[in-house]
């Protein structure tokens, strides 16, 4: 919570509630950029949009710091509040204009914190599979605290795994010239998000957790919570997947996974019935090999370029041409610099997002640029393609791409294209609130999709969601 700061600021009272004025200086000048109103239950996003108001920088172009540290989320900004005694309270602004296209792969290496050898005993009772780098097994462990448990181990080849910090952190420039093209799988990024998780409070069950990461050996040990029934996309093959209320069920876990994941600007890029696993009757989200920051700080969208994930979840629009350019016919639903997803002309060419420029006129051609994708979109597609199979028992096409029969059948025909393909089945639809939205998150454009927080709003899942408000009172 942001006080009344001894220095830098004044205050009133404003009915009961006391107001601070906050200070916000440019960084580079010291001169002061704007002054804010700061009370006791101010969020960042309330001095972000306060600072926009008076100073006119956008939202994603602001970059905040307080005593040397850039404010990226609210835990950050309470300690502004909870620093009076420091004597020095001015917020200092920079303005950033960036490139949403330029990208980090390696930021969440930025969490990574191995330990040097194991806490513990551990002792093998069988192998669960096998992974990108190594292979996962299922093992008693007696902790530090001399108790006993079972958990899964991912084994991480060392070697393997450092091939990936030889390569291009950055996805845009890699996709364009294809020099040092990153791995789909990051291995070092998976821990940090790993560990990042397992630091929260708030952690929600259906997220899977990590327990403990050290190296041993040649190899990186990943101590996780064990998910004793597996993946979901057995039980959807072996067709136990009792009835629509556990359907239901399921994926509002995974949508309270995405949820939350997103709301801390994380993107998975990988989600399926394969990485969907089940602990008792709960949805576990794991395998964040391919996850990386959807957001900057100042939340600016990021674009990527990388094909990753699996081919039936994977989004159409991640699927990016080797080109910075387009040329395209302005849609008359679109202007300036919008984003737009462009069907390539010639066969049954591509559909892929493109950026029309400032000088944009509605019908009429111009040369865009090839814009990659936003992640949390692709997310929510891929939840999308998880509800079917948890609905029908098998994908609705091989790959969301053009030369798929199916695919083109639902691209041409949009919302009734379903339909038309349920019906060729003889499968049933889905009740009206749910037919609503699975098909809302399998559009096409990406624009129209909902976010994780519009889809658990859908009066689908309101007997979920009064369950768990009561459990919060």
């Amino acid at each position: 919570m942001v006080e009344v700061p001894p220095q830098g600021t004044s205050s009133v009272r404003d009915g009961k509630q006391q107001v601070a004025r906050l200070e916000v200086s440019w960084m580079c000048s010291g001169d002061v950029a704007c002054v804010v109103d700061a009370t006791p239950n101010m969020t960042i996003d309330d001095l972000r949009s306060q600072v926009l108001e008076r100073t006119a920088v956008p939202v994603e172009q602001q970059k905040l710091f307080w005593e040397g540290s850039e404010l990226f989320h609210q835990a950050d900004f309470m300690r502004v509040g909870s620093g009076g005694a420091s004597g020095h309270q001015v917020i200092q602004l920079v303005r950033c204009h960036s490139d949403p296209r330029n990208t980090n792969r390696a930021f969440f290496r930025e969490n990574l914190n191995l330990q040097d050898g194991p806490v513990g005993s551990f002792c093998q009772v069988r192998k669960l599979g096998n992974a990108i780098f190594g292979e996962v097994g299922m093992y008693k462990w007696t902790n530090a605290d001399g108790l006993d448990e079972d958990v899964a181990v991912k084994c991480i080849n060392v070697q393997k795994a450092r091939q990936t910090l030889e390569k291009d952190t950055n996805e845009w420039t890699a996709h364009q010239s294809q020099h040092n093209v990153p791995q789909p799988e990051d291995a070092y990024a998976e821990i940090g998000v790993l560990q990042y998780l397992s630091k929260q409070p708030d952690l929600p069950n259906y997220l899977l957790k990590l327990l403990g990461a050290f190296v041993q050996d040649s190899n990186i040990w990943l101590v996780m919570e064990l998910a004793d029934g597996g993946e979901l996309l057995d039980v959807v093959l072996s067709q136990k997947l009792a009835d629509t209320f556990q359907t239901r069920r399921y994926l509002w876990q995974t949508l309270q996974a995405v949820k939350y994941l997103h709301a801390h600007h994380i993107g998975h890029r990988d989600i399926s019935l394969e990485n969907l696993l089940l602990r008792g009757d709960e949805i576990r989200l794991g395998d964040f090999g391919n996850a990386v920051p959807s957001h900057s700080s100042t939340g600016q969208e990021f674009r990527y370029f990388l094909t990753v994930g699996k081919d039936t979840y994977r989004a159409p629009e991640c699927i990016v041409p080797r080109r910075s350019k387009a040329m395209v016919i302005v849609p008359t639903n679109a202007g300036p610099e919008d984003v737009i997803m462009h069907r390539e002309s010639g066969g049954l060419g591509g559909l892929y997002q493109v950026r029309l420029p400032k000088g944009a006129i509605r019908g009429q051609m111009c040369q865009a640029e090839v814009w990659g994708y936003a992640v949390q979109p692709a997310d929510i597609f891929s939840c999308g393609v998880c509800f079917f199979c948890m609905s029908y028992g098998s994908g609705p096409w091989i790959k969301a791409e053009l030369t798929d029969e199916l695919f083109y059948h639902v691209y041409a025909n949009g919302d009734n294209g379903m339909k038309d393909l349920l019906r060729h089945w003889g499968k049933p639809f889905l009740e009206a609130e749910a037919m609503e939205l699975l098909l809302s998150m399998i559009r096409i454009n990406p624009l129209t999709r909902p976010s994780a927080v519009s889809c658990l709003e859908s009066n689908w899942f309101r007997d979920q969601n009064a369950a768990r408000d009561d459990e919060m009172l």
